[in-house]
């Protein structure tokens, strides 16, 4: 659906990449800098493994900008 209108889809918040259409984004959420899960049930990817599973965004959440600087 998303190839036949890029008109009006830019491209997708996914966990792996959908199209091979170089024009669609793909962007990832739920990304920290070690794999897991949390309390609530959300799972965690590292950048390193989206982007080889063919991110071109990392949607940066709490799990990054709340890490503690050692």
């Amino acid at each position: 659906m998303a190839e036949s209108h890029p008109d009006f889809v830019i491209g997708f918040i996914c966990l792996k990449k959908l199209s091979d259409n170089p024009a669609l984004l793909h962007m990832t959420p739920g990304v920290q800098l070690s794999t897991g899960k949390d309390s609530l049930g959300q799972q965690y990817q590292t950048p390193e493994s989206v982007i080889a599973a063919g991110s071109d965004v990392i949607i940066v959440g709490r799990g990054i900008l709340q890490r503690k600087r050692s």
